[in-house]
């Protein structure tokens, strides 16, 4: 019997998180979500920006030609994310600004010295996907999080579709760097 109580209390949590879980959160409007969005939204154009400069250095390096032309396409697609960027500054009233963000500096750093360590190697490719894949990575976590904060503080859906965009095609280039390891595992 109280295994059949427990089930359902179990089953009745599940449906009241199902219920909720598709209806828009009531607006948040406090000074620290918008101040935290803006704070996030300056670190995401300086990572987009640091980013074009970084992916240019790193199709230099790349051996394989499948990779710099990966890298030189997603190069472009991060120029789009930083228009879209200023694109979202524009639609809340601000001037494009960055901020410094420690987190991909980090990133971008300890890439460095893998790539460093594997330059004139056969493992040159692949630690450059690897570096770039962590990147991508950040890029994701920062965008489902921009996202969040617009949906909660109501804020103009523009903002949301394009936020929504630049997410979904970091997710795709990080598909795009998955299989591109994949191949060059395969060619060794």
């Amino acid at each position: 019997m109280f295994m059949l109580i427990r089930f359902a209390s179990v089953i009745g949590v599940f449906a009241l998180i199902a219920s909720n879980w598709s209806e828009k959160p009531q607006p948040v409007s406090n000074p620290e979500s918008r101040k935290l969005f803006e704070t996030e939204l300056k670190d995401m154009y300086y990572v987009e920006n640091r980013l074009v400069i970084k992916i240019s250095e790193l199709e230099e390096l790349a051996m394989g030609e499948e990779l710099k032309k990966g890298l030189q396409e997603h190069r472009q697609e991060t120029l789009g994310h930083a228009k879209r960027l200023e694109d979202v500054f524009a639609v809340l009233g601000l001037k494009p600004e960055e901020h410094t963000c420690k987190g991909i500096n980090g990133i971008l750093d300890d890439g460095d010295e893998v790539v460093k360590e594997f330059t004139g190697t056969a493992g040159l490719d692949q630690a450059i996907i690897t570096g770039a894949r962590k990147a991508e990575h950040y890029e994701i976590s920062s965008y489902m999080t921009l996202v969040a904060l617009a949906r909660q503080m109501d804020l103009d859906p523009k903002l949301e579709i394009l936020l929504r965009e630049n997410l979904q095609e970091e997710r795709i280039s990080d598909e795009k760097l998955a299989q591109l390891f994949d191949d060059t595992s395969a060619m060794r």
